[in-house]
């Protein structure tokens, strides 16, 4: 999926597609930089998808997602065991009221601000943007007091 943007002095640039080296030039960062094809996907099953596994230096990638540490009182409900990976598999405690974007997102609610990054970033729908919330590999550092400031998430 190539985008078409235009830079401030008019000249039109193609964005590269998700899974290609982002660099302008052949040799511009290290090889192989993002050389895995996308999947952006709830769960572990999403969890490579901007990965460089042959950058030295680099950590392996988790096996776990922000779906394996929930807070105790969020309950698990039955016949979720094996894919609790989604906001149907839990049960907030009573009087629950989200504040974060993670509790949101637990709770598979979108957001005005998952709107808003899905927006600037073209290739992710608001339902994608969640779902990298909820599994932890996507921050929006911004909250209903940001927004009063007129930031953008």
């Amino acid at each position: 999926m190539n985008r078409q943007v235009d830079r401030p002095d008019g000249f039109p640039y193609a964005l590269p597609p998700l899974g290609n080296n982002p660099s302008s030039s052949a040799e511009g960062t290290t090889s192989g930089s993002f050389a895995l094809p996308p999947v952006i996907a709830p769960g572990r099953r999403g969890a490579r998808t901007f990965s460089s596994p042959d950058t030295r230096g680099m950590p392996p990638l988790p096996v776990k997602t922000a779906w394996d540490f929930m807070p105790p009182d969020w309950k698990r409900k039955p016949g979720y065991e094996a894919d609790y990976e989604t906001p149907d598999a839990w049960e907030p405690p009573p009087g629950f009221e989200p504040v974060t974007q993670l509790e949101f997102a637990r709770l598979g609610i979108v957001t005005a601000e998952m709107r808003r990054v899905a927006e600037r970033e073209g290739h992710l729908t608001p339902e994608q943007v969640r779902d990298e919330v909820a599994a932890g590999r996507m921050i929006i550092p911004a909250n209903k007091v940001h927004l009063g400031y007129r930031l953008d998430p």
